[in-house]
């Protein structure tokens, strides 16, 4: 047995994934206790590869060949894309914020990069989308299976045109209203997309996490349940209170000073 669970070990300190996988799998059906290979194999092997980390032995490289594949690095081409995205959309989104909360000067500057922004961001969802489902099987999976989830996207499209259409142009509210709604269609569209996964394997998907394998004990959940009610409650509550205290555009001092 410990022969077995050395190679355990061994092929999880060099991350052979698949090979690691064939390993867990014959020594359980050979009779070793699930316990034992994760306390004596799995654990020490985790151990191990912190220490690596720690001594600078191992490290994660900033980019392999750049590809969105099983042996990616930090960065990668389907990376920046999104990361770009995300530059855009909070670019807008912040300038629509403070043409709300502003006036004068300031708003018009604000409404201006925001319409500015918005044409890059258009450009630039597009490519993300084919990408996307180019890169994640899921995606087409879930949408295929359920039709309806097609809403998610198509409130991301509505608010990206609202964004435009009902005031963009001016900054006020319906404007960041549309482009609030443009970011919960795209994260949605994202979460509906991959569930049951959280994290996806690009090795082998049953390497995946999933709300079902990462999911806290019942008894855990069913306390967290209990305080998560009331602590949203009073998270909603001091929302309320922060945005009706803070209400309306920011006057200017005497000194010409917001």
């Amino acid at each position: 047995m410990s022969n077995i669970l050395e190679t355990i070990k061994e092929k999880c300190i060099k991350g052979k994934r698949v090979e690691l996988l064939e390993e867990v799998k014959r020594a359980l059906a050979e009779g070793v206790d699930a316990k034992t290979v994760m306390n004596e194999a799995l654990i020490p092997a985790m151990s191990a590869v912190g220490e690596k980390y720690s001594s600078g032995e191992f490290f994660l490289p900033l980019w392999t060949d750049f590809t969105a594949g099983k042996d990616t690095g930090i960065l990668d081409w389907y990376t920046l894309l999104i990361a770009i995205a995300a530059l855009l959309t909070l670019a807008v989104h912040g300038s629509l914020w403070v043409a709300l909360k502003t006036e004068g000067a300031v708003e018009a500057r604000a409404c201006r990069l925001a319409q500015s922004v918005w044409w890059g961001l258009l450009a630039w969802v597009v490519p993300i989308t084919f990408a996307s489902f180019r890169i994640q099987p899921h995606l087409k999976q879930s949408f295929a299976a359920h039709p309806w989830g097609y809403v998610f996207p198509l409130l991301a499209i509505v608010g990206l045109i609202g964004i435009r259409v009902l005031g963009g142009v001016r900054g006020g509210l319906d404007a960041f209203l549309c482009s609030c709604l443009f970011i919960l269609g795209m994260l949605t569209s994202a979460a509906f997309g991959i569930y049951p996964y959280v994290l996806p394997s690009n090795a082998d998907p049953s390497l995946g996490l999933t709300v079902h394998n990462s999911a806290a004990p019942l008894y855990g959940l069913q306390v967290g349940l209990m305080w998560f009610i009331p602590g949203m409650l009073l998270a909603c509550g001091y929302f309320v209170y922060t945005y009706r205290s803070f209400s309306g555009k920011v006057k200017l001092d005497g000194q010409g000073h917001y």
